[in-house]
């Protein structure tokens, strides 16, 4: 009779800070791929000709945009404390990506992938050149929309896409530096939007150049579910 070994699987909340903004999400899994290596944990590998490591990532992150928190599952051979796992990872891991939180997974049924279907973004704009009367007319009228229609291309075909559906909130902040614009997006479907494509709305209705300075950071991943958000951690 074969012998059934028993793993253990682990929900990991990272951040990718401004000094990584430019890693693809390529190298970022190879980076930590590597951390895990170098500090000795006993991770588990896929069966079949070419093994990989049983990671799976919640989400690629665009190039350039930052964020808070991102997660990944990954399955180990024993069970280590989650204390231990995130101490031995930032010991390896390059400045810029750190271990935030460590859970294990017992309860969740379903991949991150599936489950994650709510995104928050702080798109920060570097101008103080706004009045707070503009900034609440112009949330208001990108909330009051019906529709926005952008072009989205594939390497096939472009076409033309209306983003307002998966835009569920939309609020702002300002000081005399900057702007800071937050918003829920659509993650995964046919609703899923990119926190590039609402920065045109910004653009539209707040009247700013194209070559506005600016910076994109992901707040969080979410899943939202009967008009609450959790966390992954939360639905391990």
């Amino acid at each position: 009779m074969a012998t059934v070994i028993r793993t253990m699987l682990y929900c990991l909340q990272y951040s990718k800070e401004a000094v990584v903004r430019f890693l693809s999400h390529l190298d970022l899994m190879r980076a930590l791929e590597r951390a895990f290596r170098r500090a000795g944990l006993p991770l588990v590998f896929s069966k079949g000709f070419n093994p990989q490591p049983r990671i799976s990532y919640a989400g690629a992150l665009a190039v350039g945009v930052t964020s808070s928190g991102e997660y990944l599952d990954v399955e180990l051979k024993t069970e280590i404390s989650p204390q231990e796992i995130k101490e031995r990872l930032n010991r390896f891991l390059p400045a810029g990506i750190k271990i935030k939180e460590v859970v294990p997974v017992k309860k969740r049924q379903k991949s991150l992938t599936s489950l994650i279907n709510l995104a928050r973004y702080e798109l920060t704009i570097f101008s103080g050149d706004f009045s707070e009367n503009e900034i609440a007319q112009a949330v208001k009228q990108i909330l009051a929309l019906d529709s926005f229609f952008i072009t989205r291309q594939s390497k096939k075909r472009q076409r033309k896409i209306d983003i307002r559906p998966g835009i569920f909130d939309l609020w702002a902040c300002s000081d005399q530096q900057k702007l800071s614009l937050f918003f829920d997006l659509a993650v995964g479907g046919e609703n899923q939007v990119r926190p590039q494509e609402v920065l045109e709305l910004a653009k539209k209705y707040l009247f700013l150049n194209e070559d506005v300075s600016c910076q994109i950071n992901r707040c969080g991943l979410y899943i939202f579910e009967a008009g609450k958000l959790y966390t992954p951690l939360e639905k391990s």
